[in-house]
């Protein structure tokens, strides 16, 4: 099927975004190329969640208020009725954030109304916990900023609490409750957190049980801590709610939405929170754990690992340290390799055997610990692990009830709280002996989400395990031979057809991923049935690379992946600022270059001085090539030119480097003169002692994981710090992958078999091929193998034939643009990237590699060969020339192919995904006020409030089409806006329609119903013309193809924005683009829709 001389073989480059894509000849010319992309908010559920999570957060508070008012009624404190007034602006009852003020501050006695509106006000501002209780969830970059801005409030005012910080800032004289300022609280943006807010409620409570009668212990554990299950039941509450009345919530369940199915038996998965996950996955790491013993590197033997099994079991848990210990004293080898195993927070977390026992032996609860019989661990630890969380209160009453003896319990408990010191800055209350019982400890080392197989296999993965087998090898389905039999957990092709009859949805809950594997699937169609002709016997090799960045911009705005995507080329951005502002102050009369810039962005990052010498440098070096890239892990054991793997440094310190790690460099010559700049300047290689204080000395100065709004840039400058101070490398250890790299693999197999499920069902029509098509006819390259091949062969620059705003002028010469402006100017660029996916995987399947090993990738990607081996292999096939130094280089690429892409790429196969549906209504959220109109435009004047600023409130005005406002005038039934006088603006429209009554605009808003309203006599219904589709025209100044970017109603009438196919943006007084074209002038042109398939084809 695939040996054909017209074979074609099909390239896709799919990001959240795009789809590129291209087909190729058997010979390797470019029949087609292209790009499907999509909206910028396409597909996306950010508005609705956003909406449900604030129904949700206002019925919780309600529902928190209903059950308060509850067990206030049940206390015979007040009547329903007295509690129903109390919330009603006339009850005549002061500030309750005064009250709470003056009860903190003034030892203020609260009436036990006055105790109601402060439990009310609290059940609204119960303080942020950064969802403590979510599984998976964690606090938000903005979430962070608010309660970093509350904690500054709390320090400058010097206040504890949340209701003191207020009374501060507002002014407030706690004496006589007169307000002094005029400031806006709501507008500070803060958010205190949980933990002050439930320390300062539980004080006013604490002080009440002393004056207030019927406010006594179990009223207060009631608000505040558990509630019994018979407590429960009475307020309704089902099981997974914890907490008390105030500060409890419902814990959602996350790990039951999808409830996955293991992909070798088809059980159900149980939660990872279970025995089994615990010992499968410290299994799975010594099955990976190696050691180096007498200069080799091997796996752990059967007996070793039984050993190294002891030691965990013996403790529970183990730190790297103590594995590295371990390892050494069992096998009597090295494992310095260790440490490169961890390369993620994630992959510590199987050091933890036992959760519990990592708990119960810290240094709250060891000593308490150690004082309990072997009968009360078992019980306590079984509890512990069941519910996740334990009281030292509920210890001891358990203790009491089975009558043991309880003075060794209640002197450790002293003895804890003895010694533990308050910490942080700020002065904290020291811990008592009442707080510490009551102290709720939760299982921090618990693992969440559902296990990757059934209980079953899971403890075969183990046996296989502990008898020196890898449950994952794939080897021969031979019975008689262990050694040589498929591990438990080997993907066989028996698994992977079963995972050919799962449905997407069962795959995957992400709603991005699953549409643009639905365009996917209708993309490779359309391109079967183009340049195959519908004949599985011509479909060549399918070669798929899925971006990462598609699970990363899931659920985002426009606006939200507009700001990440500036966070991640600020860097860049800066640098070149930085550079071209340099230049210029020092009469530098270069170019400024990429490799300038990426120089500079490293360079910013090493303030500017060279690790290895301390000497410093600047733009005049770079503009000069006096300094270099420098591999901190030679790149002869590790192929990357990432950032984080670089730093800039001299020329000759680089020589002098060698292949060496950066840390062993410094070690062996620290005190070595080396010439740096000028012949007659020297520097020394520095002392290890200053090599650290240089790195340490820069920024971030500690995991930015802990840093409140962390980038990307971030990330990169601690990882090379990291990389700067490793001891040891291995370049085996780069099969553990960090977690996007994972999220990457996922997508690249959801794609693949999407791919092969189609190919099957279209083999298995023709009686010949009824068989499960050879698996590497669908696969993927290695992105640094194909971004090799890209740029060698330069095929960026073919983009230049065709849009020629992709170079730049530079005096009289000419350069093109880096690829973060190119994606800025052309959507072209996917295509170019498919394509030089396709080129790749396509060369080395003719020379009989349909898939590239691991190691073959890493030798291509040297940049000379380490042994003959290598060199006579690379030389062997044929696509690679060698320099004097030896190193390899592609060999130009054919003019055939070049002139073939450059054809391709003139066809501007460029097509926009237009979601077909008409429902929905998109508005802003925010009424506006409707002063007067609608005048004689048929507008009307609106006015909305915006917040206050130095005191004073700020107001905008507009004016808008009374058809684009709603609610002030409703033609149906009665509105809740028009009393108000206000009305809500619809914020998008759904295009233009173009009857025989002239052109109009169609607000999204009852789409349908308009557009019958607009059918001709005939009843034929109206063109409409949207954003996103392309347009013919047949004469005049627009004459050709033109894609929508805005349709708008101006004085003039209605308008288009619009710019040829391959462009990015439509902008003003640019070539290829219209601005504020009317649509009249259009279709007395001979305007008409170009309809075409995803593959940019006529229809």
């Amino acid at each position: 099927m695939v040996t054909m001389s017209d074979a074609v073989s099909f390239s896709f480059d799919i990001g959240h975004a795009s789809i590129g894509w291209a087909a190729l000849a058997a010979d390797g010319k470019v029949l087609g190329c292209g790009s499907v992309i999509f909206p910028k908010e396409d597909c996306q559920n950010f508005a609705r969640a956003g909406l449900r999570r604030q129904r949700r957060h206002v019925a919780a508070t309600r529902n928190r208020m209903k059950r308060l008012r509850q067990l206030f009624v049940e206390k015979g404190v007040l009547t329903v009725q007295e509690a129903y007034e109390q919330a009603q602006p006339s009850s005549g009852v002061m500030m309750p954030w005064l009250l709470a003020a003056q009860a903190l501050e003034k030892g203020r006695q609260l009436t036990w109304r006055e105790l109601w509106q402060v439990i009310r006000w609290y059940a609204h501002n119960r303080g942020y916990d950064g969802n403590a209780e979510w599984a998976g969830d964690g606090p938000t970059a903005e979430d962070t900023e608010k309660v970093q801005n509350a904690k500054q409030m709390m320090e400058d005012s010097g206040a504890d609490s949340m209701a003191v910080a207020i009374c501060r800032f507002l002014e407030v004289d706690l004496e006589t409750g007169v307000l002094h300022g005029d400031k806006y609280f709501k507008g500070q943006n803060v958010a205190f957190p949980r933990e002050t807010v439930r320390g300062e409620v539980r004080t006013i409570l604490t002080q009440a049980e002393s004056y207030l009668p019927g406010c006594d212990v179990t009223f207060i554990r009631m608000v505040m801590d558990e509630l019994s299950p018979e407590e429960a039941k009475r307020f309704g509450l089902p099981e997974r709610y914890r907490g008390g009345l105030l500060f409890g919530q419902m814990i959602p369940r996350f790990d039951n939405r999808i409830i996955s199915t293991c992909p070798i038996s088809g059980e159900k998965t149980p939660l990872k929170h279970c025995p089994e996950y615990y010992r499968y996955r410290w299994a799975e790491l010594m099955a990976n754990l190696a050691v180096e013993v007498d200069g080799v590197k091997r796996p752990l033997l059967p007996r070793e690992r039984e050993a190294l099994h002891a030691c965990m079991t013996e403790q529970g848990y183990l730190t790297k340290g103590q594995l590295k210990k371990a390892l050494e004293e069992i096998t009597g080898g090295s494992a310095k390799q260790v440490d490169d195993y961890f390369l993620h927070a994630e992959m510590e977390k199987a050091l933890v055997l036992d959760p519990v026992r990592k708990e119960v032996t810290g240094s709250k609860l060891g000593p308490i610990w150690q004082t309990l019989s072997s009968k009360h661990q078992k019980i306590f630890a079984n509890q512990f692990f069941r519910d996740g969380k334990i009281k030292l209160e509920d210890w001891r009453a358990r203790l009491l009830k089975d009558g043991e003896d309880v003075s060794a319990f209640d002197a450790a408990v002293e003895e804890v709280v003895a010694q533990t010191k308050p910490r942080g800055k700020r002065k904290a209350e020291p811990l008592t002996v009442d707080a510490l019982m009551t102290q709720v400890h939760r299982l921090g080392a618990a693992a969440s989400g559902r296990a990757p197989y059934s209980r079953q296999l899971m403890q075969q993965a183990v046996e296989e395990v502990m008898a020196g087998l890898h449950p994952k090898a794939v080897k021969s389905d031979d019975p008689s031979n262990p050694q040589q039999r498929n591990g438990c957990l080997a993907r066989t092709n028996e698994i992977l057809e079963r995972e050919r009859g799962r449905r997407l949805d069962e795959q995957t809950n992400n709603h991005l991923v699953r549409h643009r594997m639905l365009m996917f699937r209708r993309l490779l169609e359309d391109l079967y049935q183009q340049y195959a002709g519908g004949d599985i016997r011509r479909v060549g090799p399918t070669t798929i690379e899925v971006a990462r960045d598609m699970v990363e911009y899931s659920g985002m705005s426009a606006q939200d992946k507009a700001k990440l995507f500036g966070q991640k080329v600020a860097p860049f951005n800066r640098a070149e600022k930085y550079l071209r502002e340099a230049f210029e102050d020092a009469d530098i009369f270069k170019p400024i270059t990429y490799n300038m810039i990426r120089k500079a962005r490293i360079a910013m990052a090493q303030n500017w001085v060279c690790p290895y010498t301390g000497r410093s440098f600047g733009p005049q070096e770079i503009a000069y090539d006096q300094v270099d890239f420098e591999h901190i892990v030679p790149r002869s054991q590790k192929i990357s030119d990432s950032l984080d793997g670089l730093v800039i440094t001299f020329r000759e310190v680089n020589k002098m480097k060698g292949n060496r790690l950066a840390l062993d460099f410094v070690r062996q010559c620290a005190g070595t003169s080396v010439a740096v700049v000028y012949e007659d300047e020297n520097s020394e290689i520095v002392s290890e002692k200053r090599f650290r204080q240089i790195v340490d000395g820069w920024y971030p100065k500690r995991d930015p994981r802990s840093l409140p709004n962390a980038t990307d840039e971030d990330f990169i400058r601690w990882r090379r710090k990291q990389n700067l101070l490793r001891e040891t490398y291995d370049e085996k250890d780069n099969d553990f992958t960090p977690r996007l790299l994972t999220f990457t693999s996922h997508l690249n197999k959801l794609a693949a078999l999407e791919a092969r499920k189609f190919w099957h069902a279209e083999a298995a029509k023709v009686d010949a091929l009824r068989q499960v098509e050879p698996e590497h006819l669908v696969g993927h390259m290695q992105g640094s193998v194909t971004h090799r091949f890209r740029s060698d062969w330069k095929l960026l620059g073919c983009l230049a034939e065709v849009c020629p705003e992709v170079v730049e002028k530079v005096g009289d010469d000419s350069r093109l643009l880096p690829k973060a402006q190119i994606r800025e100017i052309t959507h072209l660029h996917h295509a170019v990237d498919a394509v030089a996916i396709g080129l790749t995987r396509q060369c080395f399947a003719r020379l009989g590699y349909p898939v590239l090993e691991r190691e073959k990738c890493q030798t291509i990607l040297k940049r000379k060969a380490s042994n003959n081996d290598e060199r006579d292999w690379l030389a062997s096939l044929g696509i690679f020339q060698f320099d004097h130094q030896g190193r390899h280089h592609l060999k130009p690429l054919d003019e055939d192919i070049r002139a073939s892409l450059i054809a391709a790429l003139a066809q501007k196969r460029v097509v926009q995904h237009v979601p077909a549906s008409m429902s929905g209504l998109k508005v802003e959220q925010t009424q506006w006020r409707v002063l007067h109109g609608p005048d004689g435009d048929g507008k009307l004047t609106l006015r909305q409030r915006g917040p206050r600023e130095n005191g004073h409130r700020r107001f905008k005005e507009a004016k808008e089409a009374s058809s684009r406002v709603l609610g002030f005038a409703p033609t149906r039934e009665e509105s809740k806006l028009k009393p108000r006088q206000a009305g809500i603006v619809i914020s998008e429209n759904f295009g233009a329609a173009i009857s025989d009554a002239g052109a109009t605009v169609i607000p999204f808003h009852r789409v349908w119903n308009r557009l019958q309203e607009l059918k001709g006599a005939d009843g034929k219904p109206p063109l409409v013309i949207r954003r996103g589709q392309v347009i013919q025209v047949a004469n005049g100044r627009y004459k050709g193809l033109w894609r929508i970017h805005s349709v708008k109603d101006n004085k003039t009438g209605v308008s288009l924005d619009m710019a040829r196919p391959e462009l990015v943006k439509a902008e003003n007084k640019k070539a290829g683009c219209g601005m504020n074209v009317r649509l009249a002038s259009l279709v007395k042109n001979g305007l008409r829709q170009y309809e075409t398939t995803l593959t940019g084809d006529p229809m």
